[in-house]
């Protein structure tokens, strides 16, 4: 019987999310991160501790470990990206005792290099790595780590797809930077065909990990059922998050290319990156079949419930 739940990362969105419910659910709950403090939003039963999983953490004593901190920035540099997801990953994996039976690595779609409009299955995961994002790179070297850790019995990497609900502090903040006045700007050529994660079909994703009764290791994606069209979801979610009278305005897309191809070399604008553009231009799906057939993992939550 799983008594104890470990969450790194707590202090952050997903973490934050999955401790409140694991503490609902009336499971002995601790973490760590970086801010001094809990934020008030998480659940004061949660034990909490300080730690940079950048350096050896101390051991930790849980039935459950669930890696939620990750480095996703993007204007920070490889290196940094490499420390906080690989150095981390490995030091974290270290830290568990000999009493975590189960650990679940909240890993990324960006391990996917979606080059092609077709349903990704998780064996295409780091298939074309030199085109990942550092991001992408540093979360799959990091699952390779989970993959070959001996002591560890029984090992599940979740692979979500842009993760968003509320309380969300990155996806977000980052389209909310898209609205200049009262305008929304997008490229032209912003995809028709995206998959999303409502956090709370990834808690339950998480949740239907601990039903496993073998020690074997699992690479499942995470996402909604359905296919969203940013063009519509984009300006309907700032819509109604900022309760504004928003215009959209969509920039040709030759046009968008040489702006961010400029802004890649002066940085006028901190969130118009090529990788950033990417995800608002590339088809992104995400085929959850395996998930579904194997863990009995239903998509209940989809955009409209914000």
């Amino acid at each position: 019987l799983f008594v104890k739940v470990f969450i790194t990362g707590i202090t952050g969105f997903v973490g934050s999310m999955l401790a409140n419910k694991f503490a609902e659910d009336g499971f002995e709950v601790a973490g760590l991160g970086r801010k001094e403090t809990l934020p008030a939003h998480v659940d004061k039963r949660c034990a909490y501790v300080r730690e940079d999983i950048k350096k050896p953490i101390s051991e930790i004593d849980a039935d459950i470990v669930i890696h939620a901190a990750a480095q996703v920035d993007d204007n920070a540099s490889y290196t940094d990206h490499f420390e906080n997801n690989v150095v981390g990953t490995a030091n974290v994996i270290n830290a568990c005792s000999a009493r975590t039976t189960l650990f679940i690595l909240i890993s990324t779609s960006s391990v996917y290099s979606f080059n092609e409009d077709v349903a990704y299955t998780e064996g295409k995961g780091g298939i074309e790595f030199k085109k990942l994002s550092a991001y992408g790179k540093t979360k799959f070297l990091a699952e390779q780590k989970l993959l070959a850790a001996p002591h560890l019995m029984q090992k599940v990497i979740l692979r979500p797809r842009a993760i968003y609900g509320s309380g969300d502090t990155v996806l977000v903040p980052r389209l909310l930077r898209l609205i200049k006045n009262h305008f929304i700007l997008l490229p032209k050529h912003t995809t028709t065909r995206i998959s999303l994660t409502h956090i709370n079909n990834l808690i339950f994703a998480v949740q239907q990990c601990l039903s496993f009764q073998h020690h074997e290791t699992y690479v499942f994606n995470v996402a909604d059922e359905t296919i969203y069209s940013l063009k519509e979801a984009i300006p309907a979610l700032l819509q109604h998050v900022t309760q504004k009278n928003l215009k959209v305005v969509f920039i040709p897309k030759q046009l968008w290319i040489i702006l961010v191809k400029i802004n890649t070399k002066f940085h006028f604008i901190p969130e118009l990156t090529s990788f950033g553009s990417r995800q608002l231009t590339q088809s992104a799906i995400l085929d959850i079949s395996a998930i579904k057939n194997q863990l009995a993992y239903v998509s209940t939550y989809n955009f409209t419930h914000l």
